[in-house]
């Protein structure tokens, strides 16, 4: 039941970006790469959030100020956690970007958003 809590969010969104994009680009993007971005994007965001684990519990961090105090949750916030995740929707939206159905700006907002979605 929590797996529908966190997942029903995102899915909202992913599905009006698709309804959004299909219906207002005229050079449509093809939706099987844009479901793979989203797929790709959710995959890598589950791994790092287990990686995200392991490097807390490893070097004694974590992102709750209560737990860990205000400096040692914001040196684990940026200096671990944001240039991971970024860094993970970089390398889900990359295939995308790669391709050749990449062809005007406006793609990089599509694939960018489907991977951040994911």
């Amino acid at each position: 039941m929590w797996v529908i809590r966190w997942l029903l969010p995102a899915l909202v969104p992913a599905v009006l970006l698709a309804f959004g994009v299909y219906r207002s680009d005229t050079r449509r993007e093809p939706p099987l790469l844009v479901l793979f971005t989203f797929v790709l994007g959710a995959v890598f965001g589950v791994g790092t959030f287990w990686l995200q684990q392991w490097a807390g519990r490893w070097a004694g961090f974590d992102i709750r100020a209560s737990a860990a105090g205000e400096a040692s949750a914001l040196l684990f916030l940026f200096c671990v956690v944001a240039p991971v995740r970024e860094g993970v929707k970089v390398a889900a939206a990359w295939p995308a970007f790669r391709s050749r159905y990449f062809d005007e700006p406006y793609d990089g907002i599509v694939y960018a958003s489907a991977a951040a979605l994911g």
